[in-house]
C-alpha cells in the first residue's frame, strides 16, 4: 500500500481518537458539574452529555478502533507485543462506551419517569465508568506513545 494512503489511514485514525477522547471528557465533565443541580438543568445536562456521547465519543471510538485494526494489518504491526496490550486495553474501551451509551440512554429515560433513586445510583455508576475510561486512555496513550517492547 502507498505510504501516502497509510500517511492518511493514521491522520484519520488521530482526528477519530481526538473525537472519542474531547466527547469523553465532555461527558465527564458536563456530568460532574451538574451532578447536584436543581431539576431542570440536570435534565439538560443529561440530554446534552448524551448527545455528545452520541454523536462524538462513541463514533469516534468505534471509528479510531477500526481504524486501528487497519494500520496494524495493513503496516504488519500485529506481531509487536506493546499491539497486543494496547487492543485489548482499546477492545476494553469499547466495551465500556458501549456501556457508557446505554447508561446515557438509561439517565434520560430515568429523568423522564421520575425515578430518582434508579437516577442517582445510574448517574454514579456513569461517573465511575466515565472516570475508569479515563484512566484508561492515558494508559493506551502511554502504550502509543512509548511503544512499551518489555511486555
Amino acid at each position: 500500500m502507498p505510504m501516502a494512503v497509510i500517511n492518511w489511514l493514521k491522520v484519520l485514525h488521530l482526528l477519530a481518537v481526538m473525537m472519542a477522547v474531547s466527547g469523553a471528557i465532555a461527558q465527564l465533565f458536563i456530568l460532574s458539574k451538574y451532578r447536584r443541580a436543581g431539576a431542570a438543568e440536570a435534565e439538560a445536562s443529561e440530554k446534552m452529555a448524551l448527545a455528545i456521547f452520541r454523536t462524538l465519543a462513541f463514533p469516534g471510538v468505534l471509528v479510531a478502533f477500526l481504524l486501528g485494526l487497519g494500520l496494524a494489518g495493513v503496516m504488519g504491526k500485529f506481531a509487536e507485543p506493546w499491539l497486543h496490550a494496547k487492543m485489548t486495553l482499546v477492545l476494553i474501551w469499547v466495551v465500556l462506551a458501549h456501556m457508557q451509551l446505554r447508561g446515557m440512554k438509561r439517565l434520560v429515560a430515568l429523568r423522564a419517569s421520575g425515578d430518582t433513586a434508579a437516577l442517582e445510583k445510574t448517574k454514579s455508576v456513569q461517573l465511575n465508568i466515565s472516570r475508569v475510561v479515563s484512566v484508561l486512555m492515558l494508559v493506551i496513550f502511554y502504550l502509543a506513545v512509548f511503544r512499551l517492547d518489555a511486555f
